[in-house]
Formats: C-alpha cells, structure tokens, sequence
C-alpha cells in the first residue's frame, strides 16, 4: 500500500510538471497566480492529497494505520506516528499554501468533509480497543483530523475576501498552529509508546493489552505518571501541552471564519477525553491482577520522564515555541 501510495504521488507529481513546466514551489505558485496552469492540475493536485491522505493517514485512507501499528514491533510504531506523520504534513503545509489557494473552491468542500470523517471515525472506533498500541492508532487518525483543520484554515485564506494583510496573518497564524502542533504531537506519542516499551517484557511480548496496566501506579508510580501526562496531552488537559496545541489549532480555525469545524474539533477532543482516561482509571483504581506488564530499561524509563517533563514545561510556557513555529512557517511559505 506504502508502494501504491508513492506511485499515486509520483504520477501527480509528473502531471504537475507537464501542466506548469517546473517542479519548483515558487514557480508553480507563481503560474497557478497567472493563470497558466493547464486544465489536468486539479486531477495532478488531488493525486497527490490521494498521497498525503496515506501518509497522515486521513479517511479513508487509514486502514492500513492499525493493522501496521500493532503488528510493528513498538519502537517503530512510535517513529511511523510521529515522524513519518510529521514530515508528511510539513509537506502538505507548503503544498496547500503555495498552490491550492486558487484551487481552494475546489478541494475545500471535500477535505472540510474528510477532516470531519477523520475525527469521527478516529475517535469513536478508539473507544471500543482493547489494547494500546491500536487505540493510539486511531488515535492518531482523530489526529489527523485535528491537523487538516489547520491546512483548512490555510485553504480558507485562498477563499476569503479580505485584505491581503489579513488574509497573511491569518495564514501564518494557522501555519504555526499546525507546526506547534505537530512538536508537540510527535513528544507526547513518542512518550506514550516509550513507556508502552518500557513496560514490554520484549519485543515478541509487548505491554499492549490495557487491562494489563491495572495496578501500575503503585508498581511503577513513575510510569503511571508519565504515562497519565502524554494520556492528558493527547486528550488536551491542561496543563498539558496538548492543551496549548489545541487552543492555539482551534483559534487559527476560527480566526479563518470556520467556527462550525472549530466547534465539531472541540467535541471530538472531548469524546476523546473517555478512552484516555480509561487507561488512566486502569492504572490508579484497578486491582493489579492477571497477567500484568513489568518494566525493565530505566533508560527508556528515564527518556519517558523527560519527554513528561517537557510536555508540561511547553503547556505551561507556549509562548516561545509557537512564536519559533510561526515565524519558521512564514520563512518555510515565503
């Protein structure tokens, strides 16, 4: 499928070269502005949101992300949810700032409905896992949804009749927005599956099971807490730095006039709030019993703290890094 999905970006790529002459950024931006691009770019641009659509694994083309994230020994699966999503999505930011906003009446309709189809389903097939590893899989679909606000946000900016000025501030903003985001995202997943490793007797028997964390705050009191503050993040607690991530996302999306998706983001972080919190429930209130996962490598442990340690220093102190992140977007799209 990774295969199929690169063949997809490739020919959209090569279709894009033949409708505007360049494969540079600026130079296809430029022609698109002009009017030069030929009547096969909206075909060549939406095979290649076909592509970014797998790699962030947006609906509907998410159904490899749980199978491939329980199957994956975890240490892998932490790198495929946070570094292949991040690089993916620093993609499409460029791609969508850059050339789809004189094609926004087109593709904005469309992603508006697959953002909201990838919240949803992302959260509410969460609710009913069994094991950890393949909740965060989908919850990193939800997600996913979350960061195609952001990139609405931009498209809308294509969209708007406002100043020139406001429609820049509004971009950058959003921009920003995403890249805080996707720092912030990338620290609490790779947290979460530290620890899932952490507690892995080894790699053929991992600690996937949720009910086999009953007990682990008076077994591991560390792991327990570290493991709530990246569940807190992901669910958007404060202090938390995933409550920053989702304040500072929410408001691009409705400094862009779409308070509707805005509104529809914000219940599915709450329909999220339940399964994360089951985890936690497990490990404070269940008696530890049955089969139960035990942690070995106080490195990894060690990492785990680290990462909680700065996932709460970043919700306490956003300011700094979300400054960094939208000025490095305003230097990335001009």
């Amino acid at each position: 499928m990774g295969a199929f999905a690169s063949a997809v970006l490739l020919m959209g790529c090569a279709l894009l070269y033949g409708q505007v002459g360049s494969t540079s950024y600026a130079a296809i931006g430029e022609a698109v502005a002009a009017g030069g691009a030929g009547s096969l770019l909206p075909v060549a641009c939406g095979l290649i949101l076909v592509a970014f659509g797998f790699k962030i694994a947006m609906v509907p083309f998410h159904m490899w992300t749980p199978d491939v994230y329980e199957g994956a020994p975890v240490y892998m699966t932490g790198f495929m949810a946070t570094g292949v999503k991040a690089a993916a999505v620093a993609a499409l930011l460029r791609f969508v700032w850059l050339l789809l906003p004189s094609l926004s009446l087109v593709w904005f309709p469309l992603l508006s409905v697959l953002a909201v189809l990838t919240m949803t389903i992302g959260n509410v097939v969460a609710l009913s896992q069994d094991g950890i590893k393949r909740m965060l899989a989908y919850s990193s679909i939800a997600h996913a949804g979350y960061l195609l606000l952001g990139v609405l946000a931009l498209l809308n900016t294509g969209r708007s009749a406002e100043a020139a000025t406001r429609t820049v501030e509004v971009g950058v903003a959003a921009g920003g927005a995403v890249l805080f985001y996707l720092v912030v995202y990338a620290l609490m997943n790779l947290g979460a599956f530290g620890v899932v490793a952490y507690l892995s007797r080894d790699r053929s028997v991992e600690a996937d099971a949720i009910s086999g964390y009953a007990g682990l705050s008076r077994r591991r009191p560390l792991a327990a807490a570290a493991l709530t503050v990246f569940l807190f993040s992901l669910a958007g607690i404060p202090p938390a730095a995933g409550f920053a991530g989702k304040f500072y996302l929410f408001d691009a999306v409705v400094k862009a006039g779409l308070l509707p998706l805005a509104i529809w983001g914000v219940i599915n972080s709450l329909l999220s709030v339940y399964y994360y919190l089951r985890v936690i429930v497990v490990m404070y209130m269940k008696p530890a019993d049955g089969d139960l996962h035990e942690g070995k490598s106080w490195e990894v442990a060690f990492t785990a703290c680290v990462l909680a340690v700065l996932i709460l220093l970043i919700g306490v102190m956003p300011g700094t890094l979300f400054e960094q992140a939208s000025t490095t977007f305003e230097n990335m799209a001009f």
